[in-house]
């Protein structure tokens, strides 16, 4: 309704065009062509958004990175190429993330599904893709791992097991990896 106040097109002229799909995918993909250099990485990343609890599909408690807890809310996933020469990023595709997932289906599933949905367009603009701690999960790994020709980068969570690979005789100890006082 603001829009058809100061624009030249009538409200209904703008609903129809608003209830149209269009591909942010494939526009976005030749803005990138054309503006980015060479020198690429994939980045994927969710965003909080807050709002209230009317009649928004798809709310539900969501992690604030800036607050560190969860709030009532939406949340995007997000996936841009990053231009390492031009210090530049650009948005290739956000999803809203679905707050009634089933019971077998988590939401580092949701992540991973939109990476191996878009692995063709995605591996056309870089062959790396990071996240940050919070899709440090086996299955995700494993997911960008086995169905995408991607590499993964991603820093480890807090609490992160490591042990050694060691294939000799069992010895003394469970294995693990002291972070702070490294074994070489």
């Amino acid at each position: 309704m603001n829009m058809s106040r100061i624009g030249t097109y009538s409200e209904k002229n703008y609903r129809l065009h608003f209830e149209k799909s269009f591909d942010f995918l494939t526009f976005n993909k030749h803005l990138i062509e054309q503006y980015c250099s060479d020198h690429k990485i994939i980045a994927g990343d969710c965003s909080y958004i807050p709002k209230s609890r009317k009649h928004t599909p798809h709310i539900g408690k969501f992690w604030s990175g800036c607050a560190s807890k969860a709030f009532i809310g939406l949340e995007i996933s997000s996936l841009a190429v990053v231009d390492i020469d031009n210090n530049t990023a650009m948005q290739l595709e956000y999803k809203q993330t679905p707050s009634d997932l089933n019971d077998e289906e988590s939401r580092i599933d949701f992540y991973l599904r939109q990476v191996i949905e878009k692995k063709d367009q995605l591996k056309q603009q870089a062959d790396y893709i990071v996240n940050d701690g919070a899709y440090a999960k086996k299955k995700y790994v494993d997911g960008i791992a086995e169905q995408t020709n991607l590499h993964l980068i991603c820093k480890l969570r807090k609490d992160a097991d490591l042990r050694y690979l060691y294939t000799g005789p069992r010895r003394k100890g469970n294995g693990k990896v002291n972070c702070k006082k490294i074994d070489k």
